[in-house]
C-alpha cells in the first residue's frame, strides 16, 4: 500500500487507515505533533475558544446558581476568560511572555457564607478546570508543625490525575487568607506567618516547585515532578473582619451607633467593603508585596433577608429543591410552608452566617423527620410549619400533627 503523504510503499503492518487515506506510522506521527503544536495557531480553533469564554454568558452561567454578588460575577468572569486565553495562546500566539499581560490572581474579600469559595468552585466545574481549595492558616513556614505553602501544589496535581500540563493551567483558592495577614495577632500568634506570606510570595509570582508524589503505576515509591507556577491561577479570600471600619476612617464616613437600625448597620458595612483599596488592605496587615500579587480585587457584600430567600428556593440546585429529592426518594411529598421558608433566611440573615447558615438551619429543622420518616412506609407527605422552624432546638421528637398522612 502507499502513503498518502510520502507516497512510500509500505508493509500492511506500517500503514494506518486514517478516514479513508493510508498513511504510514512514520507520517501519521508528524502530522499527528504538527496538529498539536499548531493548534493555538488555527485561527478556528481560536475562535471557538472565545466563543466559549464570552464573559456576559460566563455570568449567565453562574446567574442559574448564585443570587446577587453581580460585580464580582463580573470580575470572575473576566478573569477566567484571561486565564484559558493565557493558558492556552501564550506559548504559541505570544512569542514573548513581556508582551503578555501577566495573570490576575484575585483576592475575594466579604462576610462569610456571601458565595467566595462557591463561586470559585463552580467556575472551575463549568470549564473543567482542576481546582484546589487550601485553608491558608494550615499552612506554617518551613522548620515549624504543619504544611509547607508547596504542598498545595502537590495537591493540585493529585486531583488534575498526575498530569503536569493540567496543573500548570489550574485554579488554587487560598481561604482565610486575612488571618494570615495580621502577623503577631492573636488569631494565629504570629508563628511563622511571615516566612509563610514570603513562600506563597514566590509561588503566586510564579516558580519551579519540586514535588514528590507515589507513582501512579505502583513501580517506584515516588516520583519527583517539577511544576512551574507561573501560569496557575490564585484566589485569595477572606472576611477581612473590621475592614470597613479602615474603610470608613479613609472616607471619614461617620460609624452608625448601637442605637441605629440592625438592618441600615449592615447595610452601611456592605457599602464600605465595596470602597475597599489597597492602602486599606495595607493597614489591615496584608504586606505591599502580597497586595501587589493579587491585582483584582472583588467584594461580595453581605446577603440580604430577600436574598437568603431566594437563594433557598430560586437557585437550580437550590437547598429546598435539594431536600425535597432526598425525601422523593424515600417515596415522602415535602412541603414547607412559605412562612416556613421565610423563618429560615431570618433566622440565617439575624445570625450573620450568610447562605452557609441555610443549610444549617434546614438540617436542624429536618433532622428529626429523617430520622422517624425513613424508618417508616405509611407516611406520603409532610409538612414543615414556622412553628417547626422556630422550635427546632427544644423540639426532640416531631409534633406529628404536622404531618399529614394521605393515600397513594
Amino acid at each position: 500500500m502507499l502513503c498518502f503523504f510520502c507516497r512510500q510503499i509500505e508493509a500492511s503492518g506500517n500503514i494506518i487507515n486514517f478516514k479513508g487515506r493510508y498513511i504510514c506510522k512514520k507520517c501519521f506521527g508528524i502530522v499527528r505533533k504538527m496538529l498539536t503544536d499548531n493548534l493555538t495557531e488555527n485561527p478556528l480553533f481560536i475562535k471557538s475558544l472565545l466563543k466559549r469564554y464570552i464573559p456576559r454568558e460566563i455570568k449567565k452561567t453562574l446567574d442559574k446558581y448564585v443570587i446577587g454578588q453581580e460585580k464580582a460575577k463580573k470580575q470572575l468572569a473576566v478573569a477566567i476568560r484571561h486565564h484559558a486565553l493565557r493558558s492556552v495562546l501564550k506559548k504559541s500566539a505570544i512569542k514573548n511572555d513581556e508582551d503578555f499581560l501577566g495573570k490576575a490572581n484575585l483576592l475575594l474579600i466579604g462576610p462569610t457564607g456571601t458565595g467566595k469559595t462557591y463561586l470559585a468552585q463552580l467556575i472551575s466545574k463549568i470549564f473543567e478546570i482542576p481546582f484546589c481549595a487550601v485553608d491558608a492558616t494550615k499552612f506554617t513556614e518551613a522548620g515549624y508543625y504543619g504544611e509547607d505553602v508547596e504542598e498545595m501544589i502537590k495537591s493540585l496535581y493529585l486531583i488534575s490525575g498526575y498530569s503536569k500540563g493540567r496543573t500548570e493551567k489550574g485554579i488554587i483558592f487560598i481561604d482565610e487568607i486575612d488571618k494570615i495577614c495580621q502577623l503577631g495577632s492573636d488569631v494565629r500568634g504570629g508563628i511563622g506567618d511571615k516566612g509563610v506570606i514570603n513562600a506563597l510570595l514566590k509561588i503566586i509570582e510564579g516558580k519551579d516547585v519540586i514535588i514528590s508524589v507515589p507513582d501512579p503505576r505502583g513501580f517506584r515509591r515516588s516520583d519527583e515532578i517539577i511544576i512551574n507556577t507561573k501560569d496557575i491561577l490564585f484566589i485569595c479570600a477572606g472576611a477581612f473582619n473590621n475592614l470597613e471600619k479602615i474603610v470608613s476612617a479613609r472616607l471619614n464616613h461617620q460609624q452608625i451607633g448601637f442605637g441605629e437600625n440592625f438592618n441600615e448597620r449592615k447595610k452601611t458595612n456592605t457599602e464600605l467593603f465595596s470602597q475597599a483599596e489597597v492602602s486599606d488592605l495595607i493597614k489591615f496587615g496584608m504586606t505591599p508585596e502580597l497586595a501587589g500579587r493579587l491585582p483584582v480585587i472583588a467584594t461580595f457584600s453581605g446577603l440580604s433577608e430577600e436574598q437568603l430567600l431566594s437563594i433557598l428556593i430560586d437557585p437550580q440546585n437550590s437547598l429546598l429543591a435539594q431536600f425535597k429529592k432526598i425525601f422523593f426518594d424515600e417515596g415522602i411529598n415535602l412541603i414547607f410552608e412559605i412562612e416556613a421558608l421565610n423563618t429560615v433566611a431570618e433566622i440565617a440573615y439575624l445570625n450573620g452566617t450568610g447562605a452557609r447558615g441555610l443549610r444549617r438551619i434546614m438540617e436542624e429543622t429536618l433532622m428529626p423527620l429523617m430520622f422517624e420518616l425513613f424508618s417508616r412506609d405509611d407516611v406520603y407527605e409532610c409538612v414543615v410549619t414556622e412553628e417547626s422552624v422556630r422550635n427546632r432546638y427544644s423540639q426532640q421528637e416531631f409534633d406529628f400533627e404536622t404531618i399529614k398522612n394521605v393515600a397513594h
